[in-house]
């Protein structure tokens, strides 16, 4: 494992993936913050005229729940994007496939989950973001001698996965 500074290339994939995310954020959760302010008003107009009813605790739970969801996911996700667009170098892994489970769920528009465990960690396909056009996850194959580039925190966002 060695720390290697990030080429031009891997700078502008982290901006790009930035501003995909920043877009994201604005087309979807913008309106949903926005119906989230408006449930907390309608809530907090309810206990003002002391008309309590079920509906008001239901607004309450999903208030509190969306709220949690908001702070201990979705802030630290759009921070730790922000902080790999501003880093300049790059940690390389070098490490063996150990095995590769492949879950179809046939029937679904989802693609196919492949969970990778590897000697350094587990990667999981729906978990983890690879942005350049190394191997891919269905190129994978036990016993196989992989080098990850990745960003230095070991987070979910993989630069590429190359053949060692």
């Amino acid at each position: 494992m060695n720390i290697e500074p990030l080429t031009a290339s891997e700078k502008k994939k982290l901006k790009s993936l930035l501003i995909q995310r920043l877009i994201f954020l604005v087309i979807f959760i913008t309106p949903l913050v926005y119906a989230y302010v408006i449930f907390i008003k309608n809530v907090i107009k309810d206990i003002a005229n002391n008309h309590i009813n079920g509906l008001t605790w239901f607004g309450i739970i999903l208030i509190i729940v969306f709220t949690i969801l908001l702070i201990a996911v979705l802030i630290p996700f759009y921070i730790r994007t922000f902080k790999h667009c501003l880093q300049s170098s790059k940690r390389v892994i070098d490490t063996v496939i150990q095995s590769v489970t492949v879950e179809n769920q046939i029937g679904s528009v989802l693609p196919p989950r492949y969970i990778i465990k590897t000697e350094y960690q587990e990667l999981d396909s729906w978990a983890t973001a690879v942005l350049g056009q190394g191997l891919s996850p269905q190129h994978l194959k036990p016993g196989m001698a992989v080098r990850i580039h990745c960003t230095i925190d070991r987070s979910h966002d993989i630069l590429f996965i190359e053949r060692r």
